[in-house]
């Protein structure tokens, strides 16, 4: 037997989660915070360009461009989100090949 279409109407303290959720200045910082987090990363990515680096440089750029490879997997598909994963991960293996001549590659 199908059933009826329902209204339902949400409690008081179940509109406040809602409106806890999608409040529009907790989501502004959340992704403040999250281009914080990939500029900061970023900048250990880029720090290895110039001149010799240790391989704690190496590994500190290699584990910045893991995790902004986490960090992307929240973004919608697209083409941009592709080819910057992609740049991201050859990256990560540059950052391996350091780390490897310094013998403590993975």
């Amino acid at each position: 037997m199908p059933q009826r279409d329902s209204i339902v109407v949400l409690t008081e303290s179940e509109a406040a989660v809602v409106t806890a959720a999608t409040n529009n200045d907790h989501i502004k910082e959340a992704i403040k915070a999250l281009n914080a987090r990939i500029t900061e990363n970023s900048a250990a990515m880029k720090s290895t360009r110039s001149g010799p680096k240790t391989s704690e440089e190496f590994e500190k750029a290699r584990n910045a461009a893991q995790e902004n490879l986490q960090l992307l997997e929240a973004l919608p598909e697209s083409e941009g989100k592709a080819a910057l994963v992609n740049e991201l991960k050859q990256a990560a293996v540059l950052f391996d090949e350091g780390l490897a001549m310094h013998g403590q590659g993975n």
